[in-house]
C-alpha cells in the first residue's frame, strides 16, 4: 500500500527545508511543493526514490539508463560520473547541491 502523499507550499519548504526533508525520509510519502497553488516539485526520500529507480529497471532494463544519460558515440551502459556532496540534507548530487546553495540553504 502506497503511503498517502503530503503537500507543502514552497514558502513553507522553505521556511522548513529540514523539517519537510525529515518527514519524507520519516514516511516514505512522496511531498508535493506547489508554487501559486500547482505541484511544481516531487520530494523522496532517497530510500524511496532508489526503490522507484530499480523498479523502473526491472520493468524497462533497455531503457533504465535513458537516453538523456548517453554520450554520443556510446552504448547505454556508459554514463559520465556522477559528482556526489555532502550537504545537511545528506549526500547529494552536484547540481542539488549548487541549488540547495543557491536557495539559501
Amino acid at each position: 500500500m502506497e503511503p498517502a502523499p503530503d503537500i507543502v507550499t514552497i514558502t513553507d519548504f522553505r521556511r522548513d527545508a529540514a523539517g519537510v526533508i525529515g518527514s519524507a525520509v520519516a514516511s516514505g510519502a512522496p511531498i508535493f511543493v506547489t508554487q501559486h497553488g500547482r505541484v511544481t516539485a516531487v520530494l523522496l526520500s532517497r530510500d524511496r526514490y532508489e526503490h522507484l529507480r530499480q523498479r523502473s529497471a526491472l520493468a524497462e532494463p533497455e531503457t533504465a539508463a535513458g537516453d538523456a544519460d548517453r554520450l554520443p558515440g556510446t552504448d547505454v551502459h556508459t554514463r559520465p560520473a556522477t559528482v556526489l556532496v555532502e550537504t545537511r540534507f545528506g549526500t547529494v548530487e552536484r547540481e542539488t547541491a549548487d541549488f540547495l546553495k543557491s536557495e539559501g540553504f
